[in-house]
């Protein structure tokens, strides 16, 4: 019925957006295979050189990635200890670059692509943290007696000055990336829930649309409730001559004022909407009488009026309900066309009138009450 384009505008929707665990779990998996690869080449070009010292060291990292595979196959992503595990592939990795002794414009390309990577990773709190330990590291590494100590490779003083440089300058401009990234995201979400709320609500009674009451009729025609349910479909008699002598502004207070009435009628347990134009359906879940509702609506609506330009406004309506004895195979559909059936037998039989038909398990038609 309406299932298939309700889905494909919610999956347009759905593909108009990237989930931060998405983004994350994939840039994850990107960066850590480009590293391991990287951690295995080292560890090969070490084994040739006989420098075993530094093929350990490489080694270690490729030991880190085995277990990180191992996370990342039987642990959820948003284990901490996946993330841990990372941050000290990078780490090792970052410290075996520099006592390697790297040459400085190299050095200079990979440490000032840590704040943007870990940020673009680990969001704006975590890549922080994490690019500001490594800037400690570094520092620690060429500033401290101690640190300097450490390396086997003494880096120029060109570097010195233009590591710190560089490096805060991609730090500010990757944070300003991810805080726009993530205000445009959060823009993004308003919109989608604005669109959703949109989708789902007439605009001009308020109330819902035809598919903002579908889950309620799923749910209810679903079986798995032995409450009694009733589908009632009804329209509005000559309606199109109230739009025709009034205009249509006074049909738009037509429609808003049964839609009041249902919303004093209908009951919390059962749901309403605006079907289209001038029809409105009722869904029933309770243990209500379903044809004293509908003849209810109908009285109520036919002594309701509204003054519009001095003139006072009545109208009525044709009602016909589909009454479901118990769990049956019918569809939403069939319930629907059912109900419509009956209101169009009201219609027939001089309008203003309620018409009911029951149906069994099999979803045939048992009986018909006329009111």
């Amino acid at each position: 019925m309406f299932e298939t384009s309700k889905d494909s505008i919610l999956n347009r929707r759905k593909d108009a957006l990237v989930e931060d665990r998405s983004r994350q779990s994939l840039l994850f998996y990107i960066i850590n295979i480009v590293l391991s690869a990287i951690a295995f080449v080292v560890t090969v070009v070490n084994f040739f050189a006989e420098e075993y010292i530094f093929m350990a060291e490489a080694l270690v990292f490729c030991a880190l990635f085995v277990l990180n595979l191992f996370f990342m196959m039987y642990s959820k992503f948003n284990k901490k200890i996946v993330f841990y595990i990372f941050e000290a592939e990078l780490m090792i990795l970052l410290v075996h670059m520099f006592i390697s002794g790297v040459y400085d414009g190299f050095s200079v390309l990979w440490t000032c692509l840590i704040p943007g990577l870990a940020i673009l990773v680990f969001g704006i709190r975590n890549g922080g943290f994490f690019s500001a330990a490594v800037f400690a590291m570094i520092v620690f590494l060429f500033w401290i007696p101690a640190g300097r100590s450490l390396l086997m490779y003494s880096y120029s003083g060109t570097f010195m000055v233009e590591f710190p440089f560089l490096y805060c300058l991609i730090f500010i401009v990757s944070l300003m990336g991810e805080i726009v990234r993530k205000e445009t995201r959060i823009q993004l979400e308003r919109s989608k829930e604005e669109y959703a709320h949109l989708y789902c609500i007439d605009p001009l009674t308020g109330l819902n649309n035809r598919f903002g009451i579908e889950d309620f009729m799923n749910e209810a025609l679903s079986g798995k409730s032995e409450e009694r349910v009733a589908v009632i479909m009804m329209d509005v008699d000559g309606f199109k001559n109230v739009n025709d002598t009034y205009g249509h502004e006074c049909g738009d207070e037509v429609l808003k004022m049964i839609a009041s009435i249902l919303g004093r009628v209908i009951c919390e347990h059962s749901r309403y909407c605006r079907w289209g134009g001038e029809e409105f359906l009722i869904v029933m879940r309770c243990g209500h009488d379903p044809v004293e509702t509908g003849e209810r609506i109908r009285r109520e609506i036919e002594a309701a009026y509204i003054m519009y330009n001095g003139k006072k406004v009545q109208v009525t309506v044709s009602v016909g309900l589909c009454i479901l004895k118990g769990a049956s195979d019918v569809t939403n559909h069939d319930v629907v066309d059912m109900a419509d059936q009956a209101m169009y037998s009201s219609k027939n039989r001089g309008k203003n009138r309620v018409t009911a038909f029951i149906v069994d398990e099999k979803g045939r038609c048992e009986s018909e009450v006329m009111l």
